[in-house]
């Protein structure tokens, strides 16, 4: 049985917890990532407390569509449903000259609304529980900013994209610098095409204005995957770009006591 909407009370020892406050965006490439974590947070090697945060439809979709996901970790899970504003609900335009799910924006712009109900959330949990620690989708961090207003509680940036991604959009193009990879695998890579509407980038831009309230980053990487690249995020902070992979090492070790290992200052999960 889910846990679905149960009050902080049910925290034993509270002002020895750590609680994590995972805050996702309403889609579902989004909420499967940030549902990943939380079963890491909850399985038995760490057991820590995890609300998830969102409305009752899309929690339900993140339980629901799970898969390779142990069900027992996903049972210790807290979905605390918040109220859904009223939006728009096009339906999908068949004809659409792009692929991108145009339909959704509408639910995306209504995510704004929903500031206040997670604030209202953080400032329960923050009474009752040592430390809070919000893992929040970076397309929410409007929403999550009021938690600077909490003497126990900060917030980290779950950055959704691959790190091949962060790597050549904030390192290599604005700095013109050649992707320094074999050439045989960028032929293979295909070209990055603006497909996404202007509400869409407005959307993220409005966002972003509010990421610098942020402790650190999150980065879902994979080194079977990603190993080069992951090792070139080491020159990150060097080009001052926004994020500094040595906040993940201090989310770590000052926040979830050693809980997640760390292979050269990214976190794999």
């Amino acid at each position: 049985m889910d846990n679905i909407n149960k009050k902080p009370e049910i925290l034993k020892n509270q002002e020895n917890e750590v609680v994590i406050v995972m805050v996702p965006f309403p889609a579902q490439s989004h909420l499967n990532q940030l549902l990943q974590l939380s079963c890491i947070f909850t399985s038995s090697s760490y057991n820590l407390p995890v609300y998830f945060v969102g409305s009752a439809t899309h929690n339900h979709q993140a339980r629901v569509r799970a898969n390779a996901l142990n069900p027992s970790d996903i049972a210790k899970i807290h979905f605390h449903d918040i109220p859904t504003p009223d939006f728009d609900s096009p339906a999908p335009d068949p004809n659409a000259f792009s692929k991108f799910p145009a339909q959704l924006i509408p639910s995306y712009n209504a995510c704004t609304r929903l500031r206040e109900p997670i604030a209202l959330l953080l400032g329960e949990l923050s009474t009752k529980s040592r430390r809070v620690v919000v893992v929040h989708d970076v397309l929410m961090s409007y929403n999550v900013q009021d938690v600077c207003s909490l003497h126990n509680a900060e917030s980290y940036v779950f950055n959704s994209v691959s790190v091949f991604f962060m790597y050549c959009s904030f390192v290599c193009i604005p700095n013109g610098l050649p992707i320094p990879f074999d050439e045989d695998l960028l032929e293979k890579v295909p070209k990055l095409e603006a497909d996404a509407p202007d509400e869409i980038n407005k959307i993220v831009d409005f966002q972003l204005q509010y990421k610098d309230i942020r402790a650190g980053d999150l980065y879902n990487s994979n080194k079977v995957l990603e190993g080069t690249v992951t090792v070139r995020l080491d020159f990150l902070p060097s080009l001052e770009l926004p994020f500094s992979m040595e906040n993940v090492s201090y989310l770590v070790k000052s926040s979830l006591k050693g809980s997640l290992e760390v292979t050269g200052k990214v976190v794999a999960m």
